[in-house]
């Protein structure tokens, strides 16, 4: 162990450096006001003083929405959360929770670097492999764009499992092995950001079709896909407590909030020839996409005359042309009839292509630095050159972006307003802040202006609300508890209906102390919850109850649990007993 440490101390120096580096400008800047600030970090308070009091999976955050509540964690994936309020709070016990978070992100980063490391350790010597790891870590669309202007926290924590994937896919492939990585990681993409996850399966697909045609005799292709769907299978069901809840519910909340151009795939193709919903954006991307494929073409014009492992060569040229394939009019059939229309924005598919660009740094570098004959030395380095400019080129069209984004979260030093997204609000609540808002924008109400007009309407919502209340039972008290629990203390000159402060959802139920249910109603004009008191003092609980989704949810993620397991333990004691056979395929 001390012999390696000493033989890579350089290596492990840089990587420190970088890492204390990334910890310390993230500790010193807090969130920047990226694209999802205003969602992220209220989302991320509610979430950890949720956490932090007991609620181990809260979905329920009863300080957003000013007080409301929101149920945006039935829908959003929790890992980059649970993530920073575990590793960003014990970074940084106490502070804030702009702080945290930020912190919570730059740990993201540095564990990107590191399952990139062992992903790459496969095809090269450590040096190569921390080179291409401290790399990947802060490439443009990982780092510039993601972290500082989109505030995509669910793609960046993404961003730390595709290695993995890609690592477990290749050993699966050649080894026979890796198959509980491969569920695990399959879970954890899933539980980090849907959309990512629909693009590495989609990635996944063409790379195995590949595969197999690659593959000898219908025996082994039949062993091989079998392997990849029964792991596979394994690892979405593990993560089935998140995501059927998430499908499941979404027609009680209001998704046709994102049917707009700018969530439209078709409005950011590329080379359709049709005007660009956003220039400054799009030229950004193509901008990633040009480094992306650049860098591909460039490493595989080296790899073409060198004895290389196959699957480096499928791992760089896979993502990238697939990325590329995705962001042009190419891709246009699947955009508008194939469920990957729900990822949104084409672009997205950069988070894949950042594995091919890494992997092609470090084959463009080796080979400048290594050759040694005139005339391909002269190759090589124009082929860096040309590398290093696209690098410079997208991560300068993003530097005034990042600049910006630090200075206006540095300005609002961790504020924010307690919201959640209006995409997760029930329609029966949204809908009058929603025809108040329309009535009132113009024309001239753009980008946060326009957001901050909704927010007012909504908050307005909120004091009716809370008048409501009032009005039917002077002097009630309500109070948020761990758990989805909410307790209501009131008393009432007379028996009636009163409405409560609580968007109006099917699963909430209401008990007396002595555990007696009561009748729980919907109020049709302002979209709240009602129940039905007796004359005088009561005292009552409201609790979200299990919904039909949660439960098919934990008991398929219970089921693949102890397959996992199960099936961890069946393969370790195969491989032990068994002879070596010949690997059923190879990417070599």
């Amino acid at each position: 162990m001390s012999h390696a440490i000493k033989s890579h101390a350089r290596l492990i120096a840089c990587a420190s450096l970088l890492g204390l580096g990334l910890l310390v400008f993230h500790g010193l800047v807090g969130t920047p006001e990226g694209e999802s600030y205003k969602f992220n970090l209220p989302w991320f308070d509610a979430f950890r003083s949720a956490f932090w009091a007991g609620d181990v999976y809260p979905r329920f955050l009863p300080e957003l929405w000013y007080g409301l509540g929101a149920y945006d964690f039935f829908f959003y994936g929790p890992l980059p959360f649970w993530f920073s309020a575990l590793i960003g709070e014990a970074s940084c016990p106490g502070c804030d929770s702009g702080t945290v978070l930020s912190l919570g992100g730059a740990w993201m980063i540095i564990a990107s670097g590191i399952t990139f490391f062992l992903f790459a350790r496969r095809f090269f010597a450590p040096a190569w492999a921390g080179f291409g790891a401290m790399l990947y870590a802060v490439l443009p669309y990982h780092y510039l764009i993601d972290w500082f202007d989109r505030q995509a926290i669910g793609e960046v924590a993404a961003l730390m499992i595709l290695p993995l994937l890609a690592l477990a896919t290749t050993k699966l492939i050649e080894d026979k092995k890796g198959g509980v990585l491969f569920a695990v990681s399959v879970a954890a993409l899933a539980l980090s950001h849907l959309p990512t996850t629909l693009i590495f399966v989609h990635l996944l697909a063409a790379i195995m079709v590949w595969v197999l045609l690659q593959t000898k005799g219908w025996a082994m292709r039949a062993e091989l896909a079998l392997r990849f769907t029964v792991w596979g299978l394994l690892g979405i069901s593990l993560a089935a407590f998140y995501w059927v809840p998430a499908l499941g519910l979404l027609h009680t909340v209001s998704p046709e909030m994102l049917a707009t151009d700018f969530y439209n795939p078709m409005a950011w193709l590329f080379l359709d020839g049709q005007p660009e919903i956003s220039p400054e954006r799009s030229l950004i991307m193509k901008w990633g996409l040009a480094l992306a494929v650049g860098s591909a073409l460039g490493s595989l014009f080296i790899l073409k005359r060198t004895s290389s492992p196959g699957a480096l060569t499928l791992w760089i040229a896979g993502p990238s042309l697939f990325a590329f394939f995705l962001m042009t009019v190419f891709s246009i059939m699947i955009w508008e009839h194939w469920i990957l229309n729900r990822v949104q924005f084409p672009w997205r598919a950069l988070a894949v292509a950042d594995l091919s660009i890494a992997l092609s740094a470090i084959v463009i570098t080796k080979h400048a630095l290594e050759t040694r004959k005139d005339a391909k030395a002269w190759r090589g380095r124009l082929t860096a050159a040309a590398a290093g400019f696209l690098l410079l080129g997208t991560a300068a069209t993003q530097m005034p972006n990042v600049t910006d984004t630090v200075a206006r979260g540095n300005a609002l030093a961790g504020a924010h307003k307690p919201i959640g997204t209006p995409e997760y609000v029930p329609p029966g609540f949204l809908s009058p802040a929603l025809t108040r808002f329309r009535s009132s924008v113009t024309d001239q109400d753009i980008g946060e202006a326009r957001y901050d007009l909704f927010f007012a309407e909504m908050q307005r919502s909120v004091e009716a609300a809370r008048a409501a209340l009032q009005a039917d039972a002077p002097g009630a008290v309500m109070s948020a508890h761990p758990h989805d629990r909410v307790s209501l203390t009131v008393t009432l000159e007379e028996a009636r209906t009163i409405r409560l402060p609580l968007a109006n959802w099917p699963h909430w139920r209401a008990q007396t102390q002595d555990g007696r249910p009561l009748f729980v109603g919907a109020d049709a004009e302002q979209g709240l919850v009602t129940v039905a008191l007796p004359q005088g003092r009561s005292e009552i609980e409201l609790f979200l109850a299990e919904a039909p989704p949660q439960r098919l949810g934990s008991m398929l993620s219970l089921v693949a649990l102890f397959g996992l397991l199960g099936g961890g333990v069946f393969c370790r004691i195969r491989r032990k007993f068994s002879a070596d056979k010949p690997l059923a395929t190879s990417l070599g």
